[in-house]
């Protein structure tokens, strides 16, 4: 019987902005989740400056998931205006 495994992946990415860097954050997390059985999640985000030793957290994951669900609420919504009310 195969061995269950938790990796901790560090990975640098690359954005214009907060959001941005959400957006590829959860995009990454649900990648890795397609892959086997897992429940691939973003711990923590912040940004660090090329060369800097200091950083700064963007948002706690609850907080993170908490704005791209309601993004997606507000991309989905808008949608539905354009489609059902033009």
């Amino acid at each position: 019987m195969e061995k269950r495994y938790t990796v901790k992946l560090d990975a640098y990415l690359y954005a214009e902005n907060d959001q941005e860097a959400k957006i590829k954050a959860a995009k990454l997390a649900e990648l890795l989740q397609t892959f086997e059985d897992n429940n691939a999640q973003v711990i923590e985000l912040k940004e660090t400056p090329y060369g800097s030793f200091t950083s700064r957290e963007v948002e706690s994951p609850k907080e993170l998931a908490q704005s791209i669900i309601e993004n997606e609420k507000k991309k989905f919504l808008e949608l539905c205006e354009k489609k059902c009310f033009n």
